[in-house]
């Protein structure tokens, strides 16, 4: 992310967080989980493509290994990738 843009997106982020949960506590929609989720897949990549390299999420963000394998599930069925295919493009050093 360019510098210019820090201010701008920290506090993206944190509107976001704060809207996540709908009324009475419950979260909000799939469908806004699903635009979030490709968002981020879209600005992950876009940095990676520009040289950029760092963890998916820092540690104090607090992701646990269950929710990184149910989220790389869903992402690898969504994008009908085979646990397979994605071990190629490991050996192939595509990352």
């Amino acid at each position: 992310m360019w510098p210019t843009d820090q201010a701008a997106a920290a506090n993206a982020v944190e509107r976001m967080r704060s809207t996540l949960t709908a009324a009475e506590g419950r979260p909000a929609g799939p469908r806004v989980a699903q635009e979030l989720l490709a968002a981020a897949v879209h600005l992950h990549v876009a940095l990676f493509e520009s040289g950029e390299r760092f963890p998916a999420f820092a540690e104090e963000d607090g992701v646990t290994a269950t929710e990184v394998v149910i989220a790389a599930s869903h992402l690898l069925e969504a994008a009908d990738v085979e646990i397979f295919e994605l071990q190629l493009w490991d050996a192939w050093g595509v990352r």
